[in-house]
């Protein structure tokens, strides 16, 4: 908020703050996904209106990402925090959540600390092609206990051609029997440049992902 000390009433069960609801007064520690809602309070009323964010508690939040492919430094967003923070990007790919990379892939590796049982992965991805900005070709999902040697456990190729991609986020979902895993590698292969039809045509096509969700 621009005010210097705002009276802030938040909830954590989808309802809408008022002035009875919770006040804020520190970080608020979360152990599953909850949806925040918070809201500025003035002599007992609002102004303004709700605030709305997600956080997501799974497997991979806060846990190590390790880059074989750096991100660019133009939208690094949290860096290497980006991907594995809890939160999604919305609609605009340079709201700080959106992680990109410029003419190339995305092969990054989630240590999750210690082997545990997974059975699901999830990665999410923009296209905005006015933007440059292009869907993964395919994305590709593996698995390690040692962190050399992985075994992959999905594959999807991109079913929606570039010139037809728009302005949208597409998430690709998998679910399989549990695997025994400390390492998660997710492999997005880039459009890499941009279609001869595109008003780019030859230069630096971009992917941006937001956020890789293990359980």
């Amino acid at each position: 908020s621009e005010q210097p000390s705002p009276e802030i009433h938040y909830t954590t069960d989808g309802s809408d703050p008022g002035p009875a609801s919770s006040l804020y007064e520190a970080p608020l520690p979360l152990t599953e996904t909850t949806t925040v809602r918070a809201a500025i309070f003035y002599e007992g009323r609002m102004t303004g209106t709700p605030s709305e964010k997600t956080v997501y508690i799974h497997k991979a939040t806060g846990k190590k990402v390790i880059y074989d492919i750096p991100f660019s430094n133009r939208y690094k967003a949290y860096g290497d925090r980006t991907l594995a923070n809890g939160i999604r990007g919305g609609g605009a790919f340079d709201d700080g959540q959106w992680q990109g990379f410029e003419g190339t892939d995305m092969d990054v590796v989630i240590d999750l600390g210690s082997e545990m049982d997974i059975t699901s992965v999830s990665s999410s991805y923009m296209a905005s092609v006015g933007s440059w900005i292009f869907l993964p070709r395919s994305v590709t999902y593996s698995t390690s206990t040692d962190g050399s040697t992985f075994t992959p456990v999905y594959e999807s190729q991109t079913d929606i051609a570039p010139e037809d991609q728009g302005s949208r986020i597409k998430e690709y979902p998998a679910s399989f029997p549990a695997v025994t895993a400390r390492y998660v590698k997710v492999h997005a292969r880039g459009q890499i440049t941009c279609p001869p039809w595109h008003a780019g045509a030859g230069g630096k096509a971009w992917l941006f992902c937001d956020e890789i969700i293990v359980e």
